[in-house]
């Protein structure tokens, strides 16, 4: 599952190992705002078929390690497509 793997991607770290609990809590909250809009943003552009924003929106991700063309936001989080 994508959690898995990032969740090992995280613990394996050295800057988050660095984090206080509190910076730790800060960068969760975060990065679950940052997933909700990059999810929701993908789903609109989609379906508005604004290809241009699309590939900006997905090469930005990209930049962060994640391939939002390859993934799927559903209930229980992000799922590989």
């Amino acid at each position: 599952m994508v959690r898995d793997r990032l969740c090992a991607s995280l613990a394996a770290s050295p800057a988050v190992a660095r984090m206080t609990d509190a910076d730790k809590q800060r960068a969760a909250e975060t990065m679950a705002v940052l997933a909700m809009l990059a999810a929701v943003s993908r789903d609109g552009l989609s379906r508005s078929g604004d290809a241009g924003r699309l590939q900006q929106l997905q090469e930005a991700a990209l930049r962060f390690g994640v391939d939002l063309s390859r993934l799927a936001f559903t209930d229980r989080g992000f799922v590989p497509r």
